[in-house]
């Protein structure tokens, strides 16, 4: 081979070196930037979310204060057992979510007028748990397991209500609540977040009598809610802190059949809603990226129960809700059971 011969194969093998080197350094470059969050990372962003959604839920509604069997009381211990289940799916990512809690209220004052109005002040305490499980189908392609991360959230909280009932069975209720969040992860590094939320709710009801045994009740409901969550460390990232404030509109009918006094003590009743969640995004910033969950903010439910006057001074109640997402494939179930006491 001739010098010149040489001097081409020499710089050919420094010109394909040089391209292999650009090659790597881009592909590698490009692969730190695009650098996906460890996968635990989805227990992590969908959390501060259904904490969003344990207050929403926790706060509750009026007739579920007073069992659904509304009647004049004075003086009522009311308590109430909730239990839900709720899925999303969005493309190959899913969560689940559990949630329980029980409640058990006092009315600290209560007074009724001689014309049948009335009004109720009471506390609240609140003590629940919720698990989420999440993971991504799209993991099995490259053989990896599917779980993106898990949690435990236990929560405390107390509050108070106000609730002020007109002659024709119409009603205004307020309710505040203060509530204690602990989330506990389990994958890959077990690591907790603490923090509180601030939700307060205005309610509004006027049934409407159809017949003497049949009514229907218009109700509307906004509830209002600030979310705090510390900051915490994962096993080779940061996750920022939260400061979201969000809004929740119900709207919704109520049909009931009352039969007469002297015959059955049971209630029987319908119920369908249109729910709206409003503000904050529930953007998390888990190290230099900003991620927020495709998850549902409006969706309907509806539902079926019943209410029994087991005395003058006792009344039970039980439900059962079916809810599915407008916007994303979200469907869950809720079952409740209360129970009324009257002391006066």
């Amino acid at each position: 081979m001739n010098i010149s011969g040489r001097r081409k194969t020499y710089a050919g093998l420094l010109l394909i070196f040089l391209l292999g080197r650009t090659a790597s350094f881009a592909t590698s470059s490009g692969s730190a930037s695009a650098a996906a969050p460890e996968r635990a990372d989805t227990a992590y962003v969908v959390a501060p979310y259904l904490n969003h959604e344990y207050g929403f839920k926790t706060v509750g509604t009026y007739l579920e204060r007073v069992s659904n069997a509304p009647k004049n009381r004075e003086h009522g211990t009311w308590g109430l057992i909730s239990g839900s289940h709720n899925s999303d799916t969005e493309d190959t990512a899913h969560h689940a979510s559990n949630i329980w809690f029980a409640q058990i209220g006092n009315d600290f004052y209560a007074h009724t007028a001689p014309d049948g109005s009335s009004q109720r002040e009471g506390m609240i305490i609140t003590l629940g748990n919720q698990t989420i499980d999440t993971k991504d189908n799209s993991l099995r392609l490259i053989g990896q397991a599917l779980s993106t991360g898990n949690s435990s959230t236990s929560a405390f909280g107390l509050g108070g209500y106000y609730t002020t009932t007109a002659v024709g069975g119409g009603y205004l209720n307020a309710t505040g609540q203060y509530t204690y969040y602990r989330d506990d992860f389990s994958s890959p590094l077990k690591t907790e977040q603490t923090g509180y939320g601030i939700t307060l709710s205005t309610e509004a009801g006027q049934p409407f009598k159809l017949n003497a045994n049949w009514t229907i009740e218009q109700q509307g409901q906004v509830i209002f809610q600030h979310l705090h969550l510390n900051p915490f460390n994962t096993l080779n990232t940061s996750v920022s802190n939260v400061d979201e404030n969000s809004e929740q509109v119900r709207v919704g009918l109520r049909l009931a059949h009352q039969p007469e006094q002297q015959s059955s003590r049971i209630t029987t009743f319908l119920h369908f809603d249109a729910i709206n969640n409003l503000g904050d995004q529930s953007e998390i910033k888990v190290g230099n990226f900003e991620i927020e969950p495709a998850l549902t903010r409006s969706w309907w439910q509806a539902g079926a129960g019943f209410a029994a006057a087991l005395s003058k001074r006792v009344a039970f109640y039980s439900d059962l809700t079916y809810l599915r997402g407008f916007d994303t494939q979200t469907h869950g179930i809720q079952g409740q059971m209360g129970l009324d006491i009257s002391f006066k």
